[in-house]
């Protein structure tokens, strides 16, 4: 689904288990704050007072990241606040002649605010609200955007259905100033049963459910056109 959206740095896993598990574990609820940033009704109260950092060697010079904050408050519920984070490092810049003109630095950053509250035994939701800031040489934009998640547990049966909506929301300012572009926003759905005395968990995971055609068209490499022709006739008279 590359090209169809702004700020792409947003589905990236966080964090390294997120990322180990296929990066989809919004039914995975579990004493562990960072599976939140996948799924905000999965800030549960019993991950208060919980903090995380981490810091990624992506490819080439590219880092990205997170840290974040969560605690419960009576009668409020679970709130958590974060910063993800994708660094593109230094680069050179040139004219069209190519003599070195100086250098520049690219980032993206997500400032989230998070609230989640337990309906009663089984059932969670929550919300997290998003600040988008990127900046690439000179140009710059600005957007908000806002996640909603829920969970339903059967814990006779230890299993947890997930639901999550995506990046909804709306860029304030283009990076060109010529046009607003529209977010990555996704809608997923999961379900994870731990299985009795074994280590291991079954999840199944489905995205994208607003879009049931998920073919690409490359805009640089359209499809070719085809032309149809009818086959004419000729009669000769004697």
């Amino acid at each position: 689904m590359g090209g169809l959206g702004v700020y792409k740095f947003l589905d990236l896993p966080v964090p390294s288990r997120t990322s180990a598990l296929g990066g989809n574990t919004i039914a995975l609820q579990d004493d562990d704050f960072t599976l939140s940033f996948q799924n905000p009704a999965l800030l549960i109260p019993s991950v208060s007072n919980q903090a995380a950092f981490s810091i990624v060697d992506y490819f080439g010079d590219i880092r990205h990241g997170f840290t974040g904050y969560a605690r419960t408050l009576p009668k409020v519920g679970t709130l958590a606040a974060s910063m993800q984070f994708v660094n593109y490092g230094t680069f050179q810049s040139a004219d069209e002649y190519g003599n070195i003109e100086g250098t520049f630095k690219a980032a993206d950053y997500s400032f989230n605010l998070s609230c989640a509250r337990q309906l009663d035994s089984v059932i969670s939701y929550g919300l997290t609200l998003k600040t988008i800031y990127s900046k690439y040489e000179r140009y710059t934009s600005v957007g908000s955007a806002a996640d909603f998640g829920l969970t339903y547990r059967f814990p006779k049966r230890n299993l947890t259905f997930g639901l999550v909506l995506r990046n909804f929301g709306y860029q304030w300012k283009s990076f060109s100033g010529n046009g607003r572009e529209e977010l990555n926003k996704t809608s997923q759905i999961a379900i994870c049963k731990r299985v009795p005395k074994a280590p291991f968990r079954l999840s199944l995971a489905y995205q994208y459910l607003e879009k049931w055609n998920l073919q690409y068209s490359d805009p640089a490499n359209p499809a070719p056109t085809r032309w149809l022709t009818r086959p004419c006739s000729t009669s000769s008279a004697r």
